[in-house]
């Protein structure tokens, strides 16, 4: 197995974690929903009994005794949610770093044997998990987690809190209430696919950053090589990463990324110095190609998600270009190449 393939089987295996970390959200937000639905059909109750006041003067306080007991349930839900996120973060940093440096070090092993017996160990470090926790709380487009997360749960809370006060204030029948009461559902629904695009982003900048640091130990113990963004090979991939495809760094390891405000600075995918726009579900890969190494043949992702199908080491633009002229490029794609073509055009000037 050459490196870019070891790389490519590890990304795959980081958005396995991903899938896996989706399913322990979606387990966590049913209930959480259920919580808040027992805690709604016991307030209906109340009110079919008559045991709730409909005096103005009593309606606020009902509402208010509703959305607290509500929003316990929602703090309790963020905090495990926060717990299963960052878990994951730190422990696809971890396999990331342990998995790109043993590749690195057996490619390298392997292509100055030549005949001879050559041990090439680059003795990594156990990781400090203090120090991996701390590469969480690194901000993406100004924020780290925690700002976001309680970003998030601001706006769940304020959704919720409409939607109670439209159905208990205004004196609805139980049938009007149960009937509001559904955007609760709608609510949960659209909090569920924030969290799973924040776990994707936050597992894979794991990912990422444990890349990043096997890399920079290789190159302390004198592995030196060439840094390349490795983008995917599919009409999803957004324009400034298909630009920016096999595109290798500079002297100091830095790539230039395209993004709302000019070119942004980092040392690759999910990295710092890049926005919002150019890291949420970002599925690019950052490839160090030791000197003397030779770069395996890519592949491109089928519509059902495997990689069988193979190229040349062509870039995203190559690879878009030869579906136009056999006449099997789609719109999005065609779309998003005159966009690269564009920047391309704009670098050489």
């Amino acid at each position: 197995m050459t490196i870019k393939q070891d790389y490519r089987k590890s990304f795959n295996e980081a958005l396995k974690l991903v899938e896996l970390t989706g399913q322990d959200l979606k387990t966590f937000y049913a209930k959480a929903l259920k919580e808040v639905n027992k805690t709604v059909a016991a307030f209906k109750l109340k009110i079919d009994k008559g045991l709730l006041s409909d005096l103005d003067n009593r309606k606020y306080e009902r509402v208010v005794k509703l959305q607290a007991e509500i929003e316990t349930t929602l703090k309790d839900l963020f905090k495990v949610r926060g717990n299963i996120i960052k878990n994951g973060y730190v422990q696809e940093y971890t396999e990331s770093f342990y998995k790109v440096g043993f590749a690195i070090e057996r490619d390298v092993n392997m292509t100055l044997l030549s005949g001879e017996n050559y041990d090439y160990s680059l003795n990594f470090t156990q990781l400090n998990p203090g120090y991996v926790k701390t590469t969480f709380d690194v901000p993406i487009g100004g924020m780290v987690f925690k700002q976001r997360s309680d970003l998030d749960l601001k706006r769940l809370q304020f959704k919720i809190q409409g939607i109670i006060e439209r159905a208990m204030q205004d004196g609805l029948s139980t049938k009007q209430v149960a009937k509001e009461l559904k955007g609760i559902d709608i609510a949960f629904s659209e909090s569920f696919k924030k969290a799973l695009t924040v776990a994707r982003t936050e597992l894979l900048r794991g990912y990422s950053y444990g890349q990043e640091d096997a890399i920079n130990q290789s190159k302390y113990v004198g592995v030196d090589g060439d840094n390349v963004w490795d983008a995917t090979l599919d009409s999803r991939t957004r324009p400034s990463h298909a630009y920016m495809d096999q595109k290798k760094s500079d002297k100091d390891g830095f790539f230039y990324v395209p993004g709302p405000r000019g070119r942004e600075k980092t040392k690759g995918p999910r990295m710092p110095g890049l926005s919002a726009a150019n890291t949420v579900n970002c599925r690019c890969r950052k490839i160090y190609l030791p000197f003397g190494v030779e770069p395996s043949r890519r592949g491109g992702r089928l519509p059902d998600g495997d990689w069988s199908t193979k190229f040349e080491d062509k870039d995203w633009q190559a690879w878009a270009k030869d579906q136009q002229k056999s006449g099997t490029i789609d719109e999005q794609t065609a779309h998003k190449l005159k966009v690269v073509k564009k920047l391309t055009l704009e670098e050489k000037n």
